[in-house]
């Protein structure tokens, strides 16, 4: 398991892990938390724990001092990067990336109300993104990005790429994150890394950013010292026999920008790639194509969202990294930000390519091989054009935009929520969803991803087609079952109890064309996919629906749990093998009742998959710890980051583990020295 979501094709699939494919009741018996590997640094001051927000990777048959290991790799928030022996649970080696990048007494930056370009409810940043393990040269080399800053609370924040041989932890070499457009302090590496392979021999590297949080806050409140984009960075790796072991060398075009560049003032018109189209403070008259943002002046704050039209486009995708094919090309998906064109008119509507765009907020970008001249500008591009949003939420826009792109980004329902997944039969197809809960199907590689066209004909209308896009979040039913029951048109309705069942992750089984969701709010759903080579759609309709094996509920499904509001969804990854057998891993946020509402804890489930997408409840460790003595009694879920699946093991990362039982909310309030933090090792007891 090298690269995060276990592939560089993103399904969250491992089709190596016949061990948990075939997991059963009687395996169930004696399986539990069977170990704790306990980070050893110590967390900036005034914190006692050491969050892990990066799923661990995990590399076989890695040559050591003490002969050949299988090997857990696991980066913190503190900038430590771990490495254990999974045979023994022994720490092997870790590196501290902060003081090795920024000088000694360098530490993560802190997320503060005034600065806060991560994700809500983690105090400090490092290493978020999930890093990526190459194998082509001798040595394996992991690639990891951490951000460091001269001291804790300091602004002053730089991103790092380092290279590791995972053999004894040595740096090998490091590239800042750099340009001269390029804002560090209002960025985050949120997007796992991804390694695409031109050739056999070659290896090339790509690194996403966006904002996270703050991303409202940092289109007007301090102006050009906040200011976003999403962007997208690209390395050539050169691999050598002596020292320099590795070198980076820039991809052609890197850095890639979806907006303006950062250190620009986000009120002003755009220099670096154009100048933004002149309406700024409402859609386009009449039926041309989006040229500028709507700032709804009558409701405070709403003009933050707009604003953010001006910059914006960030490349997050929940955590999800960059996918790529096996021809090296690669995809991406933006969030909120500005989508528009060149001109106005039905060029945009028509634009037979990229050439046509401009801005890339809100939309699916294609970029070719590294082989190709240019290979960080995007060849082809979907945006969604067809109001599935308005058209089905509940209650009715009293305001809605004329095009889907604009209306997502007003209300900050970002597209790419769920970061692009290849779905990889001999013609390729890619698919992402939204915050508003649809999904979208695109051809891929030789055919035209979809571009921007009215509704959304570019789907359906070519040679190679797919589906309409359709609602995948809508269940248990009652209050909830409208797509984003929104009662206001204000941005402010993301902070309430009354927002979308949200997408952020999307599971997928080539074999068996199955796709698993499990939406903030709901229980996991699995749609049945169809393909032909000139066709891919998926039924409309759940081939597994969890409320209607125990009736048409309006709440939770027995041993289907609904994930909490106040946490973002319930994150899977898939165990499966060759024989048709698989087994569904899902670490779904629980609320225990007997501590403060804010205590959302995780649970991790274990559904075995029948052929046609029937799941069926064989574990959980709710009520399934069966080994009798972990270190840990207590353990928190992470933001978007899923299991790691191997060696018939289910390693979860924690923000926090603690030892006395009590559970609250990232350890906050815990008791001094009863706080551990590190990766829970689920298996069979005494393993």
């Amino acid at each position: 398991m090298l690269a995060g979501q276990y592939s560089r094709s993103r399904t969250s699939a491992n089709p190596s892990e016949t061990t948990l494919a075939n997991f059963d009741s009687t395996m169930a018996a004696s399986f539990g938390l069977a170990a704790f590997y306990a980070f050893t640094s110590t967390p900036p001051t005034g914190f006692s724990y050491e969050p892990v927000v990066a799923q661990p990777l995990y590399a076989t048959n890695v040559l050591t001092s003490g002969g050949r290991k299988n090997l857990l790799v696991a980066g913190s928030l503190n900038d430590y990067v771990y490495a254990y022996d999974t045979s023994t649970g022994a720490q092997l080696w870790f590196q501290n990336l902060a003081q090795h990048d920024c000088g000694s007494g360098a530490t993560p930056f802190e997320n503060t109300p005034t600065h806060n370009p991560g994700g809500a409810n983690l105090d400090y940043y490092g290493i978020v993104a999930t890093p990526v393990i190459d194998v082509v040269p001798a040595d394996a080399v992991a690639f990891v990005v951490s951000a460091c800053t001269p001291s804790f609370g300091s602004t002053q924040i730089s991103w790092y790429l380092n290279a590791i041989n995972i053999q004894n932890g040595a740096i090998w070499a490091t590239q800042q994150l750099t340009d001269g457009n390029f804002n560090g302090p209002y960025q985050l590496v949120r997007a796992s890394l991804l390694l695409s392979h031109p050739t056999s021999t070659t290896s090339d590297l790509y690194i996403a950013l966006g904002a996270g949080a703050g991303e409202l806050k940092a289109a007007t409140s301090c102006g050009s010292n906040c200011a976003y984009t999403g962007v997208l960075f690209g390395y050539s790796v050169g691999y050598h026999g002596t020292m320099p072991y590795v070198t980076f060398s820039a991809l052609s075009s890197s850095p890639f920008y979806t907006t303006c560049a950062t250190n620009v003032n986000p009120l002003t018109p755009c220099t670096t790639t154009g100048l933004f189209p002149s309406v700024s403070t409402s859609f386009s008259a009449g039926t041309d194509p989006p040229t500028g943002p709507n700032c709804v002046t009558n409701v405070s704050e709403v003009c933050d969202g707009g604003d953010n039209w001006l910059n914006g486009g960030g490349i997050w995708m929940s955590s999800k990294g960059p996918a790529s094919t096996a021809s090296a090309t690669v995809y991406v998906s933006s969030g909120n930000g500005a989508f528009a064109c060149t001109t106005s008119g039905t060029s945009c509507t028509a634009a037979s390519g990229a050439s046509g765009v401009q801005y890339w907020g809100e939309s699916a970008m294609k970029f070719p091989s590294a082989t190709a001249s240019n290979p960080m500008t995007p060849v082809d591009f979907f945006a969604p054009y067809h109001q599935s949003y308005t058209t089905n939420k509940s209650p009715g826009d009293s305001n809605p935009a004329l095009y889907e792109t604009e209306e997502l980004s007003r209300v900050d329902l970002d597209f790419g929520s769920s970061g692009m997944v290849i779905i990889p039969h001999t013609t390729t197809f890619a698919m992402d969803a939204d915050k508003s809960g649809y999904l979208y199907v695109m051809p891929a590689e030789a055919n035209s991803l979809g571009l921007f066209q009215s509704g959304d004909s570019g789907l359906t209308g070519g040679t190679v087609t797919t589906q309409t896009p359709f609602q995948i979040s809508r269940y248990p039913r009652g209050t909830n079952q409208g797509a984003c029951p929104i009662n206001t048109d204000s941005p402010d309705w993301i902070y309430t109890t009354t927002s979308c069942d949200e997408v952020h992750e999307l599971a997928f089984w080539p074999a068996n064309d199955l796709l698993f969701v499990w939406p903030i709010n709901e229980s996991v759903e699995v749609f049945q996919g169809s393909y032909s080579s000139t066709s891919y759609s998926f039924g409309t309709s759940p081939a597994f629906d969890p409320c209607l094996t125990s009736g048409n509920c309006t709440g939770e499904a027995p041993l289907f749990p609904r994930s909490q509001p106040n946490s973002e969804g319930g994150v899977m990854a898939l165990a499966v093998d060759s024989e048709g057998d698989g087994t569904l891993w899902g670490l779904v946020p629980r609320q225990n009742a007997a501590t403060p509402a804010s205590d959302v804890w995780g649970w991790l489930y274990a559904y075995t998959i029948a052929t046609d997408g029937t799941l069926t409840h064989v574990w959980d460790s709710g009520t399934g710890h069966n080994c009798s003595s972990p270190p840990a009694t207590g353990w928190f879920t992470t933001s978007f980051t899923e299991p790691t699946l191997a060696n018939g093991a289910a390693y979860v990362p924690s923000v926090c583990a603690v030892t006395d039982g009590n559970q609250y909310q990232y350890c906050g309030a815990v008791p001094p020295g009863a706080v551990a933090s590190g990766i829970l090792v689920f298996g069979t007891c005494g393993s």
